[in-house]
């Protein structure tokens, strides 16, 4: 499984790596600080015929609410049509999470190491090989 992580904090962004990494050490895992790295690498890859199967993004970046930017720029460009994106957020409001699934959600997870995994797995986007 070939897997996104954006996060403007890069200590976020390696916790989450270890924890999915501890998980399951098959995953490809690649980190992205912002909308433009994500754009990028998300579009790049799809272009090489390696498309990420699941991009998790944060909501709150230098930029507003650039996961929100993201995930409604990504399924408007159609490539990453079967990606998985998943929302993660400090303190998920109603009408974030509504919006989220609105503009191509897969789902909103709280931004925690704890959840991480448990929510990825209620929402069947990774199980153990």
């Amino acid at each position: 499984m070939k897997i996104l992580i954006v996060d403007d904090d890069a200590d976020f962004r390696k916790a989450s790596q270890r924890v999915l990494r501890a998980y399951c050490p098959e995953f490809e895992i690649e980190e992205a600080a912002g909308l433009e790295g994500a754009q990028f690498t998300s579009l790049r890859a799809a272009a090489k015929g390696s498309p990420f199967d699941l991009i998790i993004t944060d909501l709150n970046m230098p930029h507003a609410n650039e996961g929100l930017d993201l995930i409604d720029l990504l399924r408007c460009k159609g490539v990453l049509a079967h990606t998985k994106i998943v929302l993660h957020c400090s303190e998920p409001s109603r009408a974030v999470a509504e919006q989220a699934l609105e503009f191509g959600a897969t789902g909103v997870i709280y931004k925690s190491e704890q959840s991480l995994i448990s929510r990825l797995e209620e929402l069947k986007l990774i199980k153990k090989k």
